[in-house]
């Protein structure tokens, strides 16, 4: 599944991501003032719950608090309306990752899989610091795994938990198969949770966005802040005209050329519907090419 090379990182424990997570969220709990990027949180005060400062008042949406609802402006529109204040904001995060067999690729680096349960652990860990409910989709071959938003650290361990044993078993998979579907099922179930102002992260790569994907990540930005990371290999690089078999001795693998974006739409359009688009290289740490993305959007 990956090209041989004792430098490759294959597999991550529930310790590390533990640890990495932590490591990511602490520059996050020493923030003052209001930021401005997905991971490091979207709220104008540190502290949680219902404030004092009026922001709008906008048409009631499936999952608003009704006990916010405005009747005055509700009775005059014939519509129902909430207020909306700058600290009542919860912001929950969906993790979606994706680690099904055609994940676990590297040519040097750290595997795509494993990156992606890296990744899936600092998010957590960043949210669970910022006060707020983090829930996660695991995508794999024989199925989808599910755990619903909850504020607690016991729950992020036990998401991490999930990453680490996935990442493992993917390792000893003998066959790979693409699965753009699981993908499409675990968006279409996100439509279902995430009505309005949460945080969602898709951990894939590009060439597993189908047209329905596409379709159900403009859905989801229309109310929500998305952003898909996508995982990509040196060898996505090489504009090589067809896949190409890559083995380690023991496995094979036909890897598919990387393309920006496999639809006849580019990704460009995603991004013009407010879906964000974040590339993380295999050859890369993780940690570093998510601090650096965090240090250019603080800096804008």
């Amino acid at each position: 599944m990956s090209k041989a090379s004792s430098d490759i990182k294959l597999w991550v424990s529930v310790e590390e991501l533990i640890e990495l997570g932590g490591r990511i969220a602490r520059p996050a709990s020493q923030t003052k003032k209001r930021v401005h990027t997905h991971l490091m949180g979207n709220h104008a005060s540190i502290f949680k719950g219902r404030g004092l400062d009026f922001e709008e008042v906008r048409q009631y949406t499936r999952g608003d608090d009704v006990r916010l609802i405005d009747w005055k402006v509700t009775a005059r529109t014939q519509k129902p309306h909430t207020r909306v204040y700058s600290e009542e904001k919860e912001r929950p995060t969906y993790i979606i990752a994706d680690q099904c067999t055609d994940m676990c690729f590297a040519s040097q680096g750290t595997l795509k899989s494993t990156q992606v349960a890296e990744l899936g652990a600092m998010i957590a860990f960043t949210t669970l610091q910022r006060g707020d409910r983090v829930g996660g989709t695991i995508v794999a071959d024989d199925g989808i795994n599910h755990l619903k938003p909850v504020r607690s650290k016991k729950h992020v361990v036990h998401w991490c938990a999930l990453l680490s044993q996935q990442s493992k078993v993917v390792l000893e998979k003998k066959r790979i198969v693409e699965q753009t579907s699981k993908l499409e099922e675990a968006l279409h179930g996100l439509l279902g949770l995430a009505y309005h102002d949460a945080n969602i992260f898709v951990l894939t790569t590009a060439t597993k966005i189908s047209q329905r994907c596409a379709e159900q990540l403009i859905r989801l930005a229309q109310k929500n802040k998305v952003i898909v990371f996508d995982f990509y290999d040196p060898l996505d690089d090489m504009n090589l005209p067809v896949p190409v078999p890559v083995t380690d001795g023991a496995y094979q693998y036909l890897h598919e050329p990387h393309k920006e974006f496999k639809l006849s739409n580019p990704f460009i359009h995603l991004f013009k519907m407010g879906v964000g688009h974040v590339q993380i290289s295999t050859a890369k740490t993780t940690s570093s090419q998510v601090l650096n993305w965090l240090k250019q959007q603080n800096a804008r």
